[in-house]
């Protein structure tokens, strides 16, 4: 149940950490949460279909008017076609090829230059590791001593952030500062080559003058170069700050996500101790924070995630999807009853739902068939007719009211099940709760 708290709070403290940051910040902060093998497998195949398709594109771009006007045979490939700008589209095959050999270049720099050379970094005595910045795991995880195993010859944590910290966060600025650079020459690349691409389609002539298709189709697929290489270059972008993000610290008695540490984070507090703090060790996603005094503590009896009892703290292992799963079945298993009742009508109501546009229709139907047959002066009108059509709208007009009773009330029958379903299995899992605090607090 505490777990089941836990995950709920954790839900909302990462939602609210969402909403402080923008689009692409959340995205970097995502992709931290995933193994790096994959994230680097999933942007080289997104990279290289993207590149399929720019060369798909610009291929398409030059036989478009071969392909639209039958009489036009295919274009030469020849040097001599590069200096036609306003009339031929080679020059692009030429810009395609160099703008990826120079970004794929400046890309592999970028890894390289932003992920920081921590090998000679010393390690600490106290037993905790030092901030490896460009691990291949989710976080260096650390380990958490309880209280009462600081005895005599143990070292005491100290409240001041220990001075390889600060030395690999140095280290990690200046690599920070390559990337950047490196980075913005790969956006300095791409933003010229966009350039490019639109001042020739401006100036372009070609077969557009002699048919409207090939300029319409052209004029596309000059508009789609621009878009794949933007979309090139910010997937390059993203899978350089993924490839060099920090690891941090992966403390699961403090916190479900690795913690990266700030020197310099104004007006926060820490949510272990709430004291004001400066320089923090901290969760992106989550807006959460811990003071370098409870980082170096390591006090489980503070920290979140954890259950705790009349003895202290319990180590209890992680929960998997399935064993959640299984433990709501059995929360639920005794409501089966109201359970099956509501999942009726569900079914019910959707299968009725399927029919009432069939309703619909035939209302229709019946109000034209009507008024052909009852009105004055139509050839074949008489009493018979007439009052077949009135019997037989009123009997659609009947079924499709019943449908519509029948829609609301087991619609309302299935929210009440619901309901009484949800209610009473908080109410269970309630007197579950208070039964084992009494047994606690009589133990």
């Amino acid at each position: 149940l505490t777990r089941l708290a836990l995950l709920s709070c954790r839900a909302t403290w990462s939602l609210r950490g969402a909403r402080l940051m923008g689009f692409t910040e959340q995205f970097d902060v995502l992709l931290l949460t995933r193994k790096r093998g994959r994230v680097v497998r999933l942007f080289l195949a997104a990279l290289l279909a993207l590149l399929v398709l720019d060369v798909v594109g610009t291929l398409l771009l030059r036989l478009a008017p071969s392909i639209i006007i039958r009489s036009k045979s295919p274009p030469a490939w020849s040097w001599a076609q590069l200096g036609d700008f306003r009339d031929d589209t080679l020059d692009l095959f030429l810009l395609l090829i160099l703008r990826t050999l120079l970004v794929a270049t400046l890309g592999v720099a970028a890894v390289r230059c932003g992920t920081p050379n921590l090998t000679a970094a010393p390690a600490e005595v106290d037993g905790l590791a030092p901030l490896l910045l460009n691990g291949s795991g989710g976080g260096s995880v650390c380990e958490v001593v309880p209280p009462e195993s600081g005895g005599n010859g143990a070292a005491q944590p100290t409240h001041a952030v220990k001075a390889e910290h600060l030395r690999s966060h140095a280290l990690k600025e200046a690599a920070e500062v390559r990337k950047g650079l490196l980075v913005a020459a790969i956006f300095g690349v791409s933003t010229a080559a966009q350039v490019y691409v639109g001042v020739k389609c401006i100036s372009f002539r070609g077969e557009w003058e002699r048919d409207a298709h090939v300029l319409t189709a052209q004029g596309v697929l000059f508009g789609v170069a621009v878009l794949l290489i933007n979309v090139e270059s910010w997937l390059l972008k993203r899978l350089v700050h993924a490839l060099t993000a920090e690891v941090g610290f992966f403390v699961p008695e403090f916190h479900s996500h690795p913690l990266y540490f700030h020197p310099s984070v104004p007006n926060h507090k820490c949510d272990l101790c709430r004291n004001k703090t400066g320089q923090v060790y901290r969760c992106p996603l989550c807006d959460w924070d811990a003071c370098p005094a409870c980082f170096n503590k390591k006090d489980r009896s503070t920290g979140e995630g954890v259950l705790r009892g009349d003895k202290g703290v319990k180590s209890g292992g992680a929960l998997t999807t399935s064993q959640y799963f299984r433990r709501g079945l059995k929360l639920a298993l005794p409501q089966l009853p109201l359970f099956g009742v509501a999942l009726l009508c569900v079914v019910t109501t959707s299968a009725l739902r399927l029919f009432l546009p069939n309703f619909q229709g035939q209302i229709f139907d019946h109000v034209i068939a009507g008024s052909q047959a009852c009105m004055p002066g139509t050839p074949g009108a008489h009493e018979g007719k007439c009052g077949a059509a009135k019997a037989s709208f009123l009997q659609v007009i009947l079924l499709y009211l019943g449908c519509s009773v029948a829609l609301g009330a087991l619609g309302g029958l299935s929210s009440l099940c619901f309901n009484l379903i949800s209610r009473r299995i908080i109410v269970s899992v309630r007197e579950t709760l208070f039964r084992q605090l009494i047994k606690q607090d009589i133990a």
